[in-house]
């Protein structure tokens, strides 16, 4: 049962009254409940031999007494270390930082526990190693590094062709972005993308000008921007990223093509709903949902069901500036 029991430590000159609590045992949570050890470790895995009920006041016990499952004892039985491995070089990018702490979260929920390495690919493998992990979450893959057979690619499908990757979800954005300039009326769209990420450009030989730039920079967006306006009737641009769409703005500064009125700019963000200073309109995915998709591609790499959350990640329209072309 909980036990609470009060008693003095001494810390320097400062006297520390703590209280030290006994853990909640399945014992514990039997005796309050008046059934058997079996029928309460059965109900706390779920069991389908014991009846809703019964299952349902066990667990609300176990809460109530605040039992902690004993997680390690509980995988050495199972033979599963419980532990996701998450591979992140760029750990303090806000983006990258705020998927992991949703995806911590989430694993934390379902009484996983998360191993983080953002130092080099060889530490990272090691540290996986040592620790078993069940599966790995890769925000920078490099082609030549190979993971393993439990591997997760947060940003390139091309190297593990059963999960929605996060470029998966750019290349609907953007084909999402043109279908809605068409539709309101654009009929010249220059969609630019970087060429490394394999995103999906969509094809309209009537409507669309599709470029691919060397790096996702707002240098080269500009200037391939100016060379398409100077050659080009664009009415409309589809940029793969916020720092291509800057190049874009100020390449529209530079030709004195003004931002929704001559051209609407549409960008693909990955953040969720953020405060845009520039008239642009973004197409994104909240993060929040990015991350349960993530969550439950790595639960059934692990061997987990996947959570019980039933979430719609299509891209969507977000701060809408753009114009009918005149």
């Amino acid at each position: 049962m909980n036990d609470n029991r009060n008693f003095v430590s001494y810390n320097g000159n400062n006297v520390v009254k703590e209280v030290l609590t006994m853990a909640v045992t399945i014992k514990d949570i039997a005796n309050k409940a008046g059934v058997s050890f079996s029928t309460v470790s059965k109900a706390l895995n779920d069991s389908p031999l014991v009846k809703e009920p019964t299952k349902a006041k066990i667990l609300a016990l176990a809460k109530e007494m605040g039992y902690e499952a004993n997680l390690a004892a509980k995988n050495l039985v199972s033979g599963k270390s419980g532990i996701i491995g998450i591979y992140c070089s760029q750990i303090t990018n806000p983006f990258y930082a705020d998927i992991i702490r949703y995806i911590t979260i989430y694993f934390e929920e379902d009484g996983l526990t998360t191993a983080i390495s953002s130092g080099t690919v060889k530490q990272a493998k090691k540290l996986f190693s040592r620790l078993s992990t069940e599966a790995i979450l890769v925000f920078d893959h490099d082609p030549d590094e190979t993971w393993g057979e439990h591997a997760v690619y947060a940003f390139d499908s091309h190297y593990h062709d059963r999960i929605n990757s996060l470029i998966d979800f750019k290349s609907e954005g953007m084909k999402k972005a043109v279908e809605f300039l068409i539709q309101t009326g654009h009929k010249n769209i220059l969609c630019l993308a970087e060429r490394d990420q394999k995103v999906t450009l969509p094809t309209n030989n009537n409507v669309i000008k599709n470029v691919f730039l060397e790096e996702e920079s707002s240098e080269e967006a500009y200037t391939e921007a100016i060379r398409m306006f100077n050659s080009n009737e664009i009415d409309a641009v589809v940029c793969s990223s916020y720092e291509v769409c800057s190049g874009v703005f100020f390449a529209c500064k530079n030709e004195g093509i003004s931002v929704p009125e001559d051209a609407s700019i549409i960008h693909y963000h990955f953040r969720g709903a953020q405060s845009e200073p520039l008239p642009f309109t973004w197409i994104g995915v909240d993060n929040k949902k990015l991350s349960l998709t993530l969550v439950n591609h790595l639960l059934i790499e692990a061997g987990y069901p996947k959570r019980k959350e039933t979430i719609s990640v299509e891209p969507t329209i977000q701060n809408l500036t753009t114009l009918s072309p005149k």
